[in-house]
């Protein structure tokens, strides 16, 4: 993801599931959802897929799905994907307006160093 993120944050949210599975996650929850036999196990798989996914909309939809599972028994792995997702957005933001501002700084001491070449 970032050379920024040490070992643990890589392990923890820089390590992407693939669209094709978590479409195949997809596919299958909605069929359980379209047949009103969702379980438990399903609703996480695909909760936890698309936390793992690379883009943000998804991670968001998964850290929803997540939160609604939250009152069932096993609540402790529940919240840690939950906690998992915000901090990847967290990271994420961070990362996009640090790129930004990096591209900020560039273009700034461009344009300083040609009024210089010109006065």
């Amino acid at each position: 993801m970032s050379t920024c993120l040490s070992d643990v944050e890589n392990a923890v949210i820089g390590d992407f599931v693939h669209l094709e599975a978590i479409q195949s996650c997809e596919r299958e929850y909605e069929q359980r959802l379209a047949a009103n036999s969702m379980t438990v196990e399903v609703k996480f798989t695909y909760a936890w897929h698309l936390i793992k996914s690379q883009y943000k909309n998804d991670t968001t939809k998964g850290i929803g799905l997540m939160s609604e599972l939250v009152k069932h028994k096993d609540q402790r792995d529940f919240l840690y994907y939950i906690a998992v997702g915000y901090y990847k957005l967290e990271v994420s933001t961070w990362m996009e307006v640090e790129g930004r501002n990096r591209k900020k700084g560039s273009a700034e001491k461009k344009e300083g160093g040609r009024r210089e070449e010109g006065s």
